[in-house]
């Protein structure tokens, strides 16, 4: 085998592993996480240090979400309606508990959590589902 062999055979098997993982909500779910907790739609901000971190994290992102899109183009618009949809159960259910006048509770559920779903992009892909 050639080493051009061997590397198509490795990006073949990469995209193999990503559609697996991508053919189940499961896995759309644990992707869309990690691809969140990367920052990939977060704006950068705060000191020299802390930018430069949220780059580097922000990038490994984007490289994952470059790879998933480019193995299952459907499955990724897929993962992003059923994120979307989360983050809008989420706000149904917060803002149940503000209106029942729960705010202490809110404030502690939403602690380390924030709505990891642009909308802008998101939207532009409703029909394709």
């Amino acid at each position: 085998m050639t080493l051009e062999e061997r590397e198509k055979f490795l990006r073949e098997q990469e995209k193999l592993d990503i559609q697996t993982v991508m053919s189940t909500e499961n896995g759309r779910r644990f992707l869309w996480r990690l691809l969140a907790n990367c920052g990939i739609y977060r704006d950068i901000e705060g000191d020299t240090t802390q930018m430069l971190k949220q780059i580097g994290r922000r990038q490994s992102g984007l490289y994952l979400l470059s790879i998933i899109s480019e193995a299952d183009e459907e499955s990724t618009f897929r993962m992003m309606k059923e994120a979307k949809y989360r983050d809008e159960e989420e706000k149904r259910f917060v803002d149940g508990l503000e209106e029942k006048g729960e705010k202490e509770e809110v404030m502690n559920h939403m602690t380390g959590l924030e709505n990891s779903t642009p909308e802008y992009f998101v939207d532009e892909f409703d029909d394709i589902l």
